[in-house]
């Protein structure tokens, strides 16, 4: 079990800690917790779409890009993220 553990930690530690790596890993974790957001919040998670002409509507605009509708919309996107 430690063998695997002192494989793991510096592995993430390099994805999730140093460039260019950091910059495309948190975006990706922040696309697959806004889908579970989503899947877990069911109709509640319109308050994290962008919703024109609404004051609430504003928070989407941060949440909206990591927001998907299902599997295959999440994995679609990561592609032209990377590009």
């Amino acid at each position: 079990m430690d063998h695997a553990f002192d494989l793991v930690v510096p592995l993430l530690r390099r994805v999730f800690a140093e460039k260019p790596w950091a910059l495309l890993a948190w975006p990706a974790v922040a696309m697959v917790g806004g889908t579970l957001a989503r899947w877990l919040l069911g109709q509640g998670s319109q308050r994290l779409a962008i919703v024109p002409r609404t004051k609430g509507g504003l928070l989407g605009i941060a949440t909206g890009p990591f927001v998907h509708a299902n599997a295959a919309h999440l994995a679609a996107n990561p592609t032209p993220f990377l590009v």
